[in-house]
């Protein structure tokens, strides 16, 4: 009985600290959500705990005739953040300048899926911090003007 007590201790603990963690990234990527300027909010606000040498995979599908900027910010434990946008196993647009703030404005022909990869550099000491990637589109005026007839 014991050892389930202890159990069951050490993962309530764990999981309310993993939380709070996760919880403190969400308000990083709402902090950062002026980066999309006057493009308008998906809605979904994308928070990671990365550490150095981890990648994750986001995909998202983009529409067509609507313009988008992709946001990807690190917290400032990190030394840059790097992130790669790949259609299939092609890769359409790589940023692994030494920053910490990137975007990325673009639009596609047609609609598809998308592979949002981003990276931290492996780093000595290692350290772990929060991404954020977030989505802004707005419509072609093309299209605006095509649904107005």
């Amino acid at each position: 009985m014991n050892k389930i007590t202890t159990f069951l201790l050490f993962s309530v603990f764990f999981f309310s600290f993993e939380f709070q963690s996760l919880a403190q990234c969400n308000a990083f990527a709402r902090k950062n959500k002026a980066m999309l300027g006057e493009y308008v909010h998906d809605g979904s606000y994308n928070a990671l705990k990365l550490k150095s040498g981890q990648t994750a995979l986001l995909k998202k599908t983009f529409y067509q005739g609507q313009k988008y900027r992709i946001s990807v910010c690190g917290s400032d434990e990190l030394s840059s953040v790097n992130f790669a946008i790949k259609k299939n196993k092609e890769l359409l647009y790589c940023d692994d300048s030494k920053s910490l703030k990137k975007i990325w404005d673009f639009s596609v022909e047609s609609t598809t899926t998308l592979t949002i990869a981003v990276s931290v550099p492996k780093e000595e000491p290692a350290k772990s911090a929060c991404i954020s990637v977030l989505f802004g589109f707005r419509t072609s005026k093309e299209l605006i003007e095509k649904y107005k007839k």
